[in-house]
């Protein structure tokens, strides 16, 4: 490790001494007159720029894409694209630039919620983008940081961590764009064919462990962000994508578990279809609305196993889930406290756009106006970034970064006034 840390070290200084180790391209894109930002989102944008010029890194000293400061430049991207204002490209510039040149500063977390996967999927995400030239001092880099990626990659797959945010699934969804891809495909089904608890004959399932509290480990977990979910939306991927030779014992998987979801339904009298998480010690309870937990991301990584599968009655199955969840609006319903995409208003709205824009159903556009609407309504902290502020269990707090703050509230504001997807939703774990 120490040797590693030095040879990073010594690519970080070559990169400052370097000028120019990435360019961008401006587009001349045209912007529709349907698609002007509104006030809200000006007044993140400013808020945003504001913590970008006051040079408050050190707030966030990790590389992740989700929360760290690199993940902002996200929003003036998108920004960018839907406005012409040149000035997003230097703020993305000067984001990625004064990051990597904290040297030292530099925390090594290899994972993809707050570490180097993050960046270098974000990194790898702009030069697909063709917004930014990757210079030969910047491949370098991310090279080297890939060393402490497939380090983890490997600890991840042996203990059979298939996290999103902290684990093998959040991993590979970085190394899919990578030379090696089909590679870490290949070892990922395999390594989840391996350790699979065989609940029946057409049912599997793997369990995990609930970091923030120690004595739930080894439950059987329906969260997007850490559970199962996550696992069928990185087999339908690797099958949709043909990343495989032979993909029959990927779709056997993705099929047993769908199935073993479905399985777990609570009785009807509850709110919500699936529990947060379970196992013999620790009883099945309701779920909130949220990306990270709750039957929205379960019913994306329904449909879209249906897909993939061809299988209409797990898509059926996903939209009828799904519509039920319209119904729950009150706080008392939905456990929403706050508006980030993690646990938010912001990330319900963005996965019941996501699902319209997968099934065409009208009352997932409806479901999303009002959850934007709802995000608007709750910007109200005079002393927030745009009105907008985290909730805690010390109570609410300032956020900026993409997952919990104003950075990810400003690109679901932004994002439902897109005419199309935006090529940007992988970093959710929903395209």
């Amino acid at each position: 490790m120490d040797a590693s840390k030095l040879v990073i070290r010594s690519s970080l200084k070559l990169l400052r001494a370097a000028s120019g180790f990435f360019s961008f391209q401006q587009k001349q894109e045209q912007t529709s007159n349907t698609m002007n930002p509104n006030q809200k989102i000006t007044q993140i944008r400013e808020a945003l720029a504001k913590h970008v010029a006051n040079d408050t890194h050190n707030e966030q000293p990790n590389q992740g894409v989700l929360s760290g400061n690199p993940g902002l430049s996200l929003f003036f991207y998108y920004h960018y694209k839907q406005t012409g204002n040149e000035s997003d490209l230097s703020i993305i510039e000067d984001l990625i630039a004064s990051h990597l040149n904290q040297g030292e500063g530099l925390v090594l977390n290899p994972y993809y919620c707050n570490g180097l996967a993050g960046f270098n999927w974000l990194m790898r995400f702009y030069a697909r983008e063709e917004v930014l030239e990757l210079s030969d001092s910047m491949h370098e880099i991310l090279g080297m940081l890939d060393v402490y990626v497939l380090e983890a990659w490997s600890i991840a797959l042996n203990v059979g961590n298939f996290d999103f945010l902290h684990g093998s699934c959040g991993l590979l969804q970085y190394l899919l764009t990578t030379p090696e891809a089909a590679t870490y495909a290949h070892d990922f089904v395999q390594r989840l064919d391996e350790t699979k608890l065989q609940i029946d004959a057409d049912r599997v399932a793997w369990t995990s462990n609930i970091t923030f509290l120690e004595e739930n480990t080894g439950v059987f977990n329906f969260g997007l962000a850490h559970g199962m979910p996550a696992i069928l939306m990185m087999l339908s991927r690797v099958i949709r994508e043909n990343y495989l030779e032979n993909d029959q014992k990927a779709r056997e998987l993705l099929t047993s578990c769908a199935r073993f979801i479905l399985s777990e339904k609570l009785d009807s009298s509850c709110r919500s279809t699936f529990p947060h998480y379970f196992s013999e010690e620790v009883p099945p309870t309701e779920s909130r609305l949220a990306w990270c937990y709750g039957d929205l991301g379960v019913c994306i990584a329904l449909w879209m196993a249906g897909e993939t599968l061809n299988d209409t009655s797990i898509k059926n199955e996903a939209i009828a889930i799904c519509l039920k969840t319209t119904k729950r609006k009150d706080p008392s319903e939905t456990g929403v406290l706050d508006t980030g995409v993690c646990h938010g208003t912001a990330g319900v709205a963005l996965l019941y756009q996501r699902m319209h824009q997968l099934t065409g159903v009208e009352a997932f556009r409806s479901a999303a106006n009002f959850w934007i609407e709802d995000t608007m309504l709750r910007a109200n902290f005079e002393d927030g970034h745009a009105g907008f502020k985290m909730w805690t269990k010390d109570g609410y707090l300032n956020e900026v970064n993409f997952l919990d703050g104003v950075a990810g509230i400003g690109m679901a504001l932004l994002a439902h006034t897109m005419e199309t997807t935006g090529n940007w939703e992988d970093i959710l774990l929903i395209a």
